[in-house]
């Protein structure tokens, strides 16, 4: 018989039966109840502020601010920080952040991302620095900057160079996603043996987690795990024949409606098959109607198609999305896209910096047509869309007065950034180079426009007002399609 891994669930077993409490619950529904978070850290200054962000619903598994949130501050206070989250009723996610910086460099960095939270949870959390995390020894492979340091592209500081001691009630979930973070970290683990140990950690020792917890926990794992092998193309052999897995993973679809990775993993999934068969991609929106009925779990998967779509979905489909979904806070997000990205609504003018810390608004350029690329670095897309195609036309149109291309970088770092700048891999000396100053998605254009993958483009007429974001316009109808377009905006 084949000896099972107890490698990550016998540390955390002996830690978690420390815990006296046992909780099951199969409402996904409760009581409204408050919750209660104790920050502990030792290292701590007077002058040191936490924010503590909540989401009672998600569309993504970072910590974006500009998405529908509630949010609390704290000072230190007799050592500790202390957060009395409002009674809510039903799962939730929090993500704990720490204040950097001054004035217009402030920003807030991960301690916690997107950690589960229910009604009634009292948590203490030990957040102690970790002496060992030598920032040399955890770099970043790029395919075109070399290696770099991982918390100077991903702004991942707090996240590596500190560890967590969780105590109270609700606290086991915690330490669970933490070990299971730890599973999917592990580069000696395959993705298929990453799933069975994480399933298995949850399977024996969901006793000490509400019934909720552990499947938002299942969720998020496979939803994680299966990401994985899209981008890395370990697909399984049937993957063209088998349906979107929801009954094979016995994802509940209120349970995919609360989760942060499996709705993802769905539209990965389904934008994989789209591909793999040649669709237009209106049929993934087809797909997602008749795979779910009615509901949230639908209204989440409709929403987040879009939002990865926006520029190709005929205004049809986007019409018939904003009668359909249902779900307020998801209904909102289809009409603010609709707004924000339908020919001849105002574009949203922009401040933001160039090289030399210069600040560049949109209403700067009135009168001029606007080609805008939104990009990172590592993006392949990215590289191969100016190389092939943007470049071509920004050299056609580097002598019109009417014509001005800008180029944006959402990096975390003003140091990539600027050795991205050098490698005119990305774009060239004819744009206008800005920089969303380490924002990255949390910048205010980025969020108007809710972009959620690179590269992502723009056109504006000479009035401000959006003429084409079409996927067809800008991206895919060739050099020639998009030097028409741009004429066709000098004109009008």
């Amino acid at each position: 018989m084949k000896k099972k891994n107890y490698l990550y669930t016998l540390p955390l077993a002996v830690f978690l039966l420390l815990f006296p409490f046992v909780i099951t619950a199969r409402s996904l529904e409760a009581k409204l109840r408050p919750a209660y978070l104790r920050v502990v850290m030792p290292d701590a200054k007077p002058s040191d502020t936490l924010r503590v962000l909540i989401y009672s619903n998600v569309l993504s598994n970072i910590t974006d601010a500009n998405k529908q949130h509630e949010e609390q501050f704290a000072t230190l206070k007799n050592g500790e920080f202390d957060f009395l989250i409002d009674p809510f009723n039903k799962p939730a996610y929090f993500s704990l952040c720490k204040k950097e910086g001054i004035g217009a460099g402030t920003r807030y960095l991960d301690m916690l991302t997107l950690y589960l939270i229910e009604p009634g949870d009292s948590v203490t959390v030990h957040i102690l620095k970790d002496t060992t995390y030598i920032p040399s020894d955890h770099m970043v492979n790029s395919n075109t900057l070399g290696r770099l340091p991982e918390m100077e592209v991903f702004g991942t500081k707090y996240i590596k160079q500190y560890t967590h001691i969780f105590e109270g009630r609700g606290s086991a979930k915690f330490a669970f996603r933490e070990e299971l973070d730890r599973i999917v970290q592990n580069e000696r683990l395959t993705t298929d043996q990453k799933k069975v140990l994480g399933l298995d950690l949850i399977s024996s020792l969901k006793i000490m987690l509400t019934f909720n917890a552990s499947e938002l926990l299942k969720a998020d794992l496979i939803g994680q795990i299966e990401i994985l092998k899209l981008r890395t193309g370990i697909i399984e052999k049937d993957f063209q024949e088998t349906a979107i897995p929801a009954s094979r993973d016995s994802i509940r679809p209120e349970i995919i409606a609360i989760s942060k990775y499996y709705p993802l993993f769905l539209i990965e999934r389904y934008m994989s098959l789209n591909v793999l068969n040649k669709e237009d991609k209106s049929e993934i929106y087809s797909q997602i109607l008749t795979d779910y009925t009615d509901g949230n779990a639908r209204d989440k998967l409709i929403t987040l198609y879009l939002l990865r779509n926006a520029s190709s979905v005929s205004p049809e489909i986007m019409e018939d999305a904003i009668m359909r979904v249902q779900t307020p806070y998801l209904a909102r997000e289809v009409q603010e896209l609709y707004g924000a990205l339908s020919k001849g609504s105002v574009a949203y003018n922009f401040s933001l910096q160039d090289m030399e810390g210069k600040t560049v608004k949109l209403s700067d350029f009135k009168g001029k047509v606007v080609m805008m690329d939104f990009w990172f670095s590592g993006c392949g897309a990215c590289k191969k869309y100016f190389t092939n195609m943007l470049s071509s036309v920004e050299e056609h149109f580097k002598d019109r007065r009417d014509v001005v291309f800008i180029s944006v970088s959402i990096d975390r770092s003003k140091a990539v950034w600027l050795k991205s700048l050098d490698s005119k891999m990305y774009t060239s000396d004819h744009a206008i180079n800005l920089y969303t100053g380490g924002r990255g998605t949390k910048d205010p254009v980025i969020a108007h426009y809710k972009v959620s993958s690179c590269p992502w483009t723009l056109l504006i007429d000479k009035n401000g007002k959006i003429f084409s974001n079409r996927y067809s316009d800008l991206r895919t109808g060739g050099i020639e399609r998009l030097k028409n377009v741009i004429e066709s905006a000098v004109a009008m």
